[in-house]
């Protein structure tokens, strides 16, 4: 756990995917490292959103997944808790992941407390980032709140994996916030049992038929998968637009949201009899966001970039080409793009052009915001917060930033892809 007065060789900020990966990186490079999350336990939107479907698995026949990423699935089925998202396969049995996986809150926070503990990994959760101290082009220490306590933590370099550039931004560098037309809409997942026996395909069918008298007309696209191993389904059909960076309009959201749900389950027992005697079982404790604040960085991955595959000189991890989806009038926004294949995540997008030591994972690396859909994906952030936490302890053991040649051979040590 914590320990007081610690300089740490690395401070991770956030412990969703981004940040745990980020975290165990570092720590196999052999960093003292320290992560902090301002909720119970790690996770993020796998366990706090209430999504523990684990997407970017793989795009076409190709596996996406990758190191540490990779490893917490693996782990995931030695003990029964992950299965194949379409096909529910159950164990995987070490075949390729050729589609995503799906899993519990409940499992993905416990294998991934067991892997931060055995990589010997500080943690410190319930924990709020308020501040930070800076020394020229330096953070030097984050100022928190936790239990009571206003707290320093000192660190030799740092990682952001906060999901919105919150370190960043309180460190003063230059970040950007999307639009919220372009920043996908707003959800609280919810889940249900007690369901009659269906096909996915042909439910979606008749959703489709009868969206004008869905209460909420903007969404067009039922989207629904069974979760855990006692028949629940998830069930991602809420949806609002407003801007997750406003204090007042996040609120206003998740009230909003959470009033949809009991009118969205009396139009599913109306109109669907395999929804006539579902139960709602739990609705997630946060509203899902998919975009909110990147850093402006060294590099920014632009649509132009998407769209043309431009070659990348530093890869550190491997995103997607695709781009657009989850949109607030239409669930395919009119921009959305469908690119094949995928593309490196350069090094530059993870670093602040201000800071010296600071490192960024997950979605708020440097992206264009409507090219967002290409790096947010949980496989995804798993993969360039892994990037993250190597270039946070080669940089504190270092003092500086790492050369990229030297950079890509602990990658390439710690099993990530990059092309």
């Amino acid at each position: 756990m914590w320990q007081k007065n610690k300089v740490y060789d690395v401070v991770v900020c956030g412990a969703g995917p981004a940040g745990f990966a980020a975290a165990i990186a570092a720590a196999r490079c052999g960093a003292a490292v320290l992560l902090l999350e301002q909720a119970a336990r790690p996770g993020g939107v796998a366990v706090t959103c209430g999504c523990p479907g684990l997407m970017g698995c793989a795009i076409g026949e190709r596996q996406l997944a990758s190191g540490i990423g990779e490893e917490l699935i693996r782990r995931l089925d030695e003990i029964g808790a992950v299965s194949f998202k379409h096909c529910l396969i159950r164990p995987l049995a070490g075949q390729p992941l050729h589609e995503d996986v799906i899993s519990s809150e409940f499992a993905i926070a416990l294998m991934m407390n067991r892997m931060l503990q055995q990589d010997g990994v500080d943690l410190l959760y319930y924990c709020t980032l308020y501040g930070c101290q800076t020394a020229g082009r330096k953070i030097t220490a984050v100022d928190c709140f936790c239990a009571g306590e206003q707290l320093r933590i000192s660190g030799k370099a740092f990682v952001d994996c906060t999901g919105d550039a919150i370190l960043a931004k309180l460190a003063g560098y230059p970040v950007c916030a999307a639009d919220p037309d372009d920043s996908m809409t707003k959800t609280v997942l919810f889940q249900v049992s007690n369901l009659q026996p269906f096909s996915r395909q042909e439910l979606r069918t008749r959703f489709t038929t009868l969206q004008k008298t869905f209460p909420f007309p903007n969404q067009d696209h039922l989207m629904l998968h069974p979760v855990g191993d006692g028949g629940a389904y998830l069930l991602n059909i809420t949806l609002t637009a407003g801007d997750p960076l406003d204090p007042a309009d996040l609120t206003r959201m998740d009230i909003e949201l959470r009033e949809q749900i009991p009118q969205i389950l009396q139009w599913l027992r109306d109109n669907f009899p395999e929804f006539k005697d579902c139960v709602l079982d739990s609705s997630a404790a946060r509203i899902g966001v998919r975009n909110g604040r990147q850093i402006l960085g060294r590099k920014t991955i632009t649509c132009s970039d998407l769209n043309d595959n431009t070659p990348v000189a530093e890869p550190v991890a491997l995103g997607r080409r695709g781009y657009g989806g989850h949109g607030g009038n239409a669930f395919i926004q009119n921009w959305a793009q469908s690119n094949p294949g995928t593309r490196g995540i350069p090094y530059g997008a993870l670093l602040s052009p201000a800071g010296d030591n600071l490192a960024v994972g997950g979605r708020a690396i440097s992206i264009e915001p409507r090219a967002i859909s290409a790096i947010r994906l949980m496989l995804q952030c798993f993969a360039s917060g892994q990037a993250a936490g190597v270039i946070a302890a080669m940089t504190a053991n270092q003092g500086r930033l790492p050369d990229y040649p030297s950079l890509r051979t602990v990658l390439l040590q710690q099993n990530l892809l990059l092309e």
